[in-house]
């Protein structure tokens, strides 16, 4: 018996909330090149056509982990094949990475015995989220991908209590891609009873990041590991690099000058003295879910640089747990991309963001402060809670 028109009347509203995640993705991921990230990805692709991986890496000063940069010979493969343009080709991987997200929030609220409806309109929370769509159709990076394995590491570790070590691969393929997911360990090893059971996720989360960080060494040599150490993201316009920029440039007498390079140097020593009260606090929660979020928006508080495509990491979780932050956390979020992306798009120059007239800088600066204590606010009513 064919249960085809059954199957789809009971999962029609996910079917098409998929569908239109997919449309209001696409359109602007073909028509706009991207940010200030899309042309440097693409000035490295470029030369990933015409050098040796090993001199990419290293005279390129190439930050990312090794994963990132195999990731960029993929969508080089798919662009011989296809003659589609390179910011096209990269952008849709993250962009199935966020139908995917979807689907699992779906699934997850399937599994919580929520009815196919619900479980719908809770999945179109992420689906048409202004922000993650911003930052996956316009911006071009990788970190919905990177949000993906981590939701797929909580999936499994929630729902899956026989695979917890696929939730440690899943979560150390997300490391491989991009080094950050290595901050949520505490979140899970929290709920863990037993030093063997810690031992053996931690081991289980190093494998897929030992595999590629040997197939690096004997790619590119010892760089990978010196570029990953000098890793750090913009600093000025978020949090206290947003802060301490502004009293450099406005107060008088030089006396916050030297400030914004202090922040730059010491400011990711006190971020790791607050992530490590945290990760702490991660043991007392009673719910992966939660830690993942005090972990997430502790880090955006405390962060010292700015990327704004790691304002998209803490969005699934949110939608997951149906935490009533995400709600202003979205707006100020969305308008400082908003602020952020436009001048790219008016203008085609990918380094527009940096040069804006002075009052749209203060307004984007306004609204980032605004979601920035936004953060601090979520993270302390975490911090808290006792879930």
């Amino acid at each position: 018996m064919n249960n085809t028109p059954s199957f789809l009347k009971t999962h029609r509203r996910i079917i098409l909330i998929l569908c239109l995640a997919l449309f209001i993705r696409a359109i602007p991921a073909c028509l706009f090149f991207g940010s200030y990230d899309s042309f440097i990805l693409d000035k490295i692709y470029s030369a990933v056509k015409s050098a040796d991986r090993y001199e990419v890496y290293n005279l390129h000063a190439f930050e990312h982990s090794p994963g990132f940069f195999w990731y960029l010979g993929m969508i080089d493969f798919f662009v011989k094949l296809t003659a589609i343009p390179f910011h096209i080709v990269f952008k849709f991987p993250a962009i199935f990475a966020d139908l995917a997200i979807t689907f699992l929030i779906y699934r997850s609220f399937l599994n919580l015995s929520s009815p196919p409806e619900a479980a719908s309109n809770k999945a179109a929370l992420y689906a048409l989220n202004p922000a993650a769509i911003l930052i996956t159709a316009v911006n071009g990076q990788v970190d919905s991908i990177l949000a993906f394995f981590c939701f797929l590491a909580w999936y499994f570790w929630k729902f899956g209590s026989n695979f917890r070590i696929a939730s440690a691969v899943f979560l150390g393929i997300g490391a491989v891609i991009k080094e950050i997911p290595v901050i949520l360990i505490p979140a899970f090893w929290g709920k863990l009873k037993r030093f063997k059971e810690r031992r053996d996720y931690f081991i289980f989360f190093l494998l897929p990041v030992a595999i590629a960080a040997v197939i690096a060494y004997f790619t590119t040599g010892l760089g990978f590991i010196a570029n990953l150490m000098k890793y750090q993201s913009s600093s000025g316009f978020w949090g206290v690099s947003l802060i301490s920029r502004y009293l450099a440039n406005n107060i008088g007498s030089g006396l916050f000058a030297g400030l914004p390079l202090f922040i730059r140097q010491y400011m990711r020593y006190i971020s790791l003295a607050v992530l490590g009260f945290v990760w702490a606090a991660c043991f007392k929660k009673k719910e992966a879910l939660s830690s993942i979020l005090l972990v997430f928006t502790a880090f955006y508080f405390v962060a010292p640089g700015f990327a704004p495509q790691y304002l998209v990491w803490v969005i699934p979780f949110a939608v997951m747990a149906g935490d009533p932050m995400l709600r202003p956390y979205t707006i100020f979020v969305s308008i400082v991309l908003a602020l952020w992306y436009t001048p790219i798009l008016v203008t085609g120059d990918p380094t527009a963001s940096y040069h804006l007239i002075r009052w749209l800088n203060f307004t984007r600066n306004l609204f980032s402060l605004f979601g920035w204590i936004t953060t601090g606010i979520w993270s302390y009513r975490l911090l808290m809670s006792h879930q």
